[in-house]
């Protein structure tokens, strides 16, 4: 029996591993938050990539790669500032976090992820309106094996 072969570890297929793990998230009425790249919604998330280091590993170079994921809530009230406190909590239901590393390999299409760091509530100013919301940004470090040439 021949191994499955591991998904292409291509930035484009992270990106879109990470946005499926995030993809069950939902904001405080219940809507499923926008997972986008660029655009812009009343809750959204960006996903962005950082090549980070090669590490050297028995033989071959692991490569560290650091990502960061912005989440935004639409508004300033308090529902916005409980639907972040949902995102930002490291468990439970709702978390970024939780989604994230439910399965720390994106299903196989990296090595590893760990969450590492959270910058609790922000205001960020929306270019295209002028408009404050609130958000978070999260660490996401993760490790992978390059494919063979």
């Amino acid at each position: 029996m021949t191994p499955p072969t591991p998904p292409d570890r291509t930035v484009e297929n992270i990106r879109a591993a990470m946005k499926t793990a995030l993809d069950g998230l939902t904001g405080p009425s219940g809507q499923p938050y926008n997972v986008v790249q660029y655009n812009v919604a009343p809750v959204f998330a960006t996903i962005c990539f950082f090549p980070d280091e090669l590490i050297p590993h028995e033989g071959a170079a692991l490569q560290k790669w650091t990502w960061i994921v912005q989440a935004y809530i639409g508004g300033l009230d308090i529902t916005a500032q409980q639907a972040l406190d949902t995102l930002i909590n490291p468990n439970g239901d709702g978390s970024l976090q939780t989604a994230l590393e439910a399965d720390p390999t994106l299903g196989g299409v990296v090595d590893d992820l760990i969450v590492t760091s959270n910058k609790g509530h922000q205001l960020f100013r929306v270019p295209q309106t002028g408009a404050d919301v609130l958000g978070s940004t999260w660490t996401v470090l993760m490790v992978i094996t390059p494919d063979p040439a």
